[in-house]
């Protein structure tokens, strides 16, 4: 077996498990009404968005990012269900593929064929943390203010809040 055949496997195997626990959490009694707040041609599960979330993330945790990538392009093309699209979502979320650039043709590709407002309004976020995540040519930036620091290190904003600091000599941020 090819890397690229285990990689489908793997991503068919991802697909299975969400959809299967999509549909274990599903609420037939709430689809309905789901469906008519989203206007939407495509019918739902009944799971709540935050279930969804929970679901896909839970079962992508460990997964490789070609895979997530892999799995999310296949239930995002595939979704017989709105829920399967906001697991889609999700796994691009996951820290796997968080902030990374390769995944801006699929984000792209969501917002064009999903056209409309909770698709664009989840995808803002991993837009969000392409800006904010940080990579070698990014200048660090200062935690209370956003500005650029005077160090060289690449530690970016996203660390900065997330330590809840002031920046280091690296560029990093420390507790103050």
């Amino acid at each position: 077996m090819t890397s690229a055949e285990a990689d489908r496997v793997s991503v068919d195997a991802l697909v299975a498990r969400i959809r299967e626990r999509l549909r274990e959490a599903a609420d037939p009694a709430r689809a309905p009404g789901q469906q008519a707040y989203m206007k939407s041609e495509m019918p739902f599960l009944g799971v709540a968005v935050p279930t969804t979330r929970q679901i896909a993330r839970a079962a992508g945790r460990e997964a490789a990012p070609d895979v997530l990538e892999g799995a999310a392009r296949v239930l995002w093309d595939e979704a017989s269900h709105r829920e399967e699209r906001y697991a889609a979502q999700a796994l691009l979320g996951l820290d796997a593929l968080r902030g990374d650039p390769q995944t801006v043709p699929l984000i792209e590709h969501m917002v064009r064929t999903g056209r409309w407002w909770d698709v664009t309004d989840e995808l803002a976020h991993r837009v969000s943390d392409l800006l904010w995540t940080p990579t070698p040519c990014a200048p660090a930036r200062s935690c209370a203010t956003g500005a650029p620091t005077t160090t060289s290190g690449s530690a970016g904003w996203r660390s900065s809040l997330s330590s809840g600091g002031a920046p280091t000599s690296t560029g990093t941020c420390s507790p103050t």
